[in-house]
């Protein structure tokens, strides 16, 4: 057989205990988190931009091209290659169909750094 209780046989006593000055000190003790926090991330972007720097400082000590290594592309050349390259892309998009077209199209226009300095 099952006992019944009665809720009204219960103490109304608080069941939780707060230490003695605990609401006094919280805003305190956040300011001190949120200052050690801030200490982090400013060290974190301090690092970071210190690796950069020597990494750039790296390659530049250590870069050994010379201008004259720089492959250039003939003049009279350059426009009979450039004609040859939009034939291959027509080519190319000519054999597409038009479900594979929207879909280069989606591909590429969500793509942040060709679309980032449209206007």
């Amino acid at each position: 057989m099952m006992k019944e209780f009665d809720l009204n046989d219960f103490g109304k006593q608080m069941p939780y205990h707060v230490p003695e000055g605990f609401f006094a000190r919280f805003p305190e003790q956040v300011m001190r988190k949120v200052a050690v926090e801030r200490r982090r991330r400013r060290m974190w972007r301090l690092s970071v931009g210190m690796t950069a720097v020597a990494a750039l400082v790296a390659g530049i000590v250590f870069w050994t091209g010379t201008p004259e290594a720089i492959p250039s592309v003939p003049s009279g050349d350059y426009a009979d290659r450039m004609v040859t390259l939009a034939e291959q892309l027509d080519a190319y998009l000519d054999h597409l169909s038009d479900e594979e077209l929207a879909e280069q199209y989606d591909y590429y226009a969500a793509d942040v750094t060709l679309t980032l300095y449209e206007e």
